[in-house]
């Protein structure tokens, strides 16, 4: 099964997704550069695999494959930008049953 979260926000250059998942690489001021490297590294532990694309003219779409198999699907992903989020608000998550 393959995921995908497309937005329309200011893109992704491409120095920005050759070290995009990298730990400790980060775009923003305060960031600390570890969640798209943890969420890879889950995923991957799975079996899964997470990458990321510019779109044109502007945006990003990330994907990831999950096993369609019912019984193994461990999904866990936060999507948080701080554009889509007001202060104190707690991000979204979907979680299935193994």
């Amino acid at each position: 099964m393959v995921v995908a979260v497309r937005d329309s926000g200011p893109g992704l250059p491409p120095a920005t997704l050759e070290h995009l998942f990298e730990t400790f690489y980060t775009t923003k001021p305060s960031g600390l550069g570890l969640g798209l490297s943890i969420y890879r590294s889950i995923i991957e532990a799975h079996g899964g695999r997470l990458w990321a694309t510019a779109n044109e003219p502007r945006g990003a779409t990330f994907q990831f494959t999950v096993s369609a198999d019912p019984k193994r699907i461990v999904i866990w992903f936060v999507v948080r930008r701080r554009t889509s989020l007001p202060p104190g608000a707690v991000p979204r998550h979907v979680c299935f049953p193994r």
